[in-house]
């Protein structure tokens, strides 16, 4: 297996949109989450259109690449926490997902490790992740590349 971790690019958006849909099924499927978040009625076209005007021009999501099938994306930006810290701008990672029949094959660490290049050439401090506190599995593997928990969000209805 010969994946290439890479940037997006614009002829990819179908199948990075896809990996998008089934890492939000997962959540309310596997995890048994239901719809713990509301869709807009024109969510589809809101994600195709955010991905096409910022995230892709701006080199914001890698993709893992099994000759010309993607089998994995880490979607991250850049985020400002107000400017009375030290070191207000990191790193975030907004999504991050692998198809199932590629994991436990390293890709989630080379996706990352990837995003982390991207921190250390900005000179952020810091690459931020979050995960659904029921997706063990993925706090673990966060754990196991050094990631630590620091906050717990909560949420009222």
């Amino acid at each position: 297996m010969a994946v290439k971790i890479r940037y997006a690019k614009t002829p990819d958006l179908d199948a990075v949109l896809d990996l998008w849909w089934e890492l939000h099924h997962f959540h309310i499927k596997d995890l048994k989450l239901g719809m713990t978040f509301e869709y807009a009625p024109d969510a589809a076209e809101k994600l195709r259109k955010h991905y096409l005007e910022s995230l892709l021009p701006q080199n914001r999501v890698v993709v893992a690449d099994d000759n010309g099938k993607l089998v994995g994306f880490c979607e991250f930006g850049a985020f400002s926490r107000p400017p009375i810290y030290k070191d207000p701008k990191i790193l975030k990672v907004w999504a991050l997902y692998v198809v199932p029949a590629y994991r436990s094959k390293g890709i989630g660490k080379k996706l990352l490790k990837e995003v982390d290049a991207v921190r250390k050439l900005a000179q952020m401090k810091e690459l931020e992740i979050s995960a659904h506190v029921k997706n063990e599995n993925a706090i673990a593997f966060y754990s196991s590349l050094g990631f630590q928990k620091r906050m717990v969000d909560m949420v009222k209805r």
